[in-house]
């Protein structure tokens, strides 16, 4: 065997050896949410010693599979809820602008009205398509503040839960 072949040899020996005795801590967040990593998080973390097996597979020692299992599903349900209120925000954003650039040429348009002899009639009728189009938007925004609310709860209550 060649001296570099036995290097890799005790050097992957070393790697295995170490991570068969990892260290896992649980934290416990400001926002009381469960942290578990391989590096304490906090002064108060609560190391937990995982014993693997030879097998394969084992099991978290003292039952924290399950809570880390749930503590993990939980984190991923929040990280969702999060992205999709931050897609709504974007999205009212975007109706938001929309809206502005349609009354921008509602502007424009009632500029020319007011220099036209039939203005007056066009002028008014221009005024109830500004409302239509205020109101149309609104009511798009209003239904994403309501997802967004709704969100927001969903979120707290998967919190909470835990």
């Amino acid at each position: 065997m060649g001296r570099n072949s036995a290097l890799f040899v005790v050097i992957s020996l070393v790697m295995i050896s170490s991570a068969s005795h990892a260290e896992i801590y649980k934290c416990t967040k400001d926002d009381g949410s469960t942290e578990f990593s391989d590096e304490p998080c906090s002064r108060d973390a609560e190391k937990i010693d995982v014993n693997p097996t030879s097998q394969g597979g084992g099991n978290l020692s003292g039952g924290y599979s399950d809570e880390f299992i749930e503590e993990r599903a939980t984190r991923r349900k929040v990280e969702s809820l999060n992205d999709r209120i931050e897609d709504l925000y974007e999205e009212r954003k975007e109706v938001q602008s929309a809206m502005d650039a349609e009354l921008v040429e509602y502007r424009s348009q009632r500029q020319r009205a007011n220099n036209n002899l039939a203005g007056a009639v066009w002028e008014n009728s221009l005024a109830k398509d500004a409302d239509v189009i205020r109101e149309r938007y609104q009511s798009e925004i209003d239904q994403i503040n309501r997802d967004i609310e709704r969100l927001k709860d969903r979120k707290n209550e998967i919190r909470n839960r835990d």
